[in-house]
C-alpha cells in the first residue's frame, strides 16, 4: 500500500481538538523501557540483597513472582506498582531483609526512575510537540505505569493521564477512558 503526505489543504477537517494517547508502544519501545528499568531494579536489588538479585533479579524469574502477586491479588493485577512492589516485598521477606520497606521503595524507585526515561521512538516528541503547537490538548491513557508528568522531554504537553492501576482495570474496559473524559472534561456525544 502507498502512504502519501497531505498537505494542510487536503487534511479533512475534524471537531477534534483533544487527543490520548497510549504510551508503551506508542511513543516509546516499551520493551528498551522496561528492560533498563529491571535492569535499575536489578542492580539495586544486588547492593540491597546479593542472594535476592541472584534468585530474582533476571527477567523471567521476577515475571514468576510477579505472576504469583497477580494470581494472589486479582483485582490488583492492572496495577503494575501494586504487583512490582509486593513481588519485592516476598522477595525481600524470603532473604529476611533488614529494613524491608525501605528495600522494597529503594528497589522499586530504582525501575520507577528509569521507567521514567523511555527510549522514544523517532519522532514522537517532536509529533507532540507539534500537535500541542497547533492547539491540541494532550493526554494519556495507559496500562502501564509511566508518568508522562515526571518525563523531561514531555514537559507541559499533557493535561491529563490515567493508568489502569489508578481505575483498576486495564484497556479495553470503557472505564479507563470514562476517566480519561471526566478528566480532559469532555462529555461523549
Amino acid at each position: 500500500m502507498a502512504c502519501a503526505t497531505l498537505t494542510a489543504s487536503q487534511s479533512p477537517k475534524l471537531n477534534c481538538r483533544c487527543v490520548a494517547f497510549d504510551l508503551d508502544d506508542t511513543l516509546w519501545s516499551m520493551v528498551e523501557t522496561i528492560h533498563a528499568a529491571h535492569n535499575a531494579m536489578a542492580d539495586r536489588m544486588t547492593a540491597v540483597c546479593p542472594s535476592m538479585a541472584s534468585k530474582y533479579g533476571s527477567t523471567a524469574a521476577f515475571r514468576d513472582l510477579s505472576d504469583l502477586v497477580k494470581q494472589k491479588h486479582p483485582l490488583k493485577a492492572s496495577d503494575f506498582t501494586f504487583i512490582r512492589k509486593a513481588a519485592l516485598r516476598i522477595a525481600c521477606d524470603e532473604f529476611k531483609v533488614d529494613n524491608s520497606d525501605a528495600a522494597v521503595e529503594a528497589c522499586f524507585d530504582a525501575f520507577f526512575t528509569q521507567r521514567n526515561k523511555p527510549s522514544f521512538f523517532h519522532g514522537a516528541v517532536d509529533t507532540l510537540k507539534e500537535l500541542r503547537r497547533r492547539g491540541f490538548r494532550l493526554g494519556a491513557v495507559t496500562d502501564g505505569n509511566a508518568d508522562v508528568f515526571a518525563i523531561p522531554e514531555l514537559d507541559g504537553m499533557f493535561e491529563f493521564a490515567v493508568t489502569a492501576g489508578q481505575v483498576g482495570v486495564a484497556k479495553p474496559d470503557p472505564r479507563i477512558f470514562e476517566r480519561a473524559l471526566e478528566l480532559a472534561g469532555i462529555h461523549p456525544s
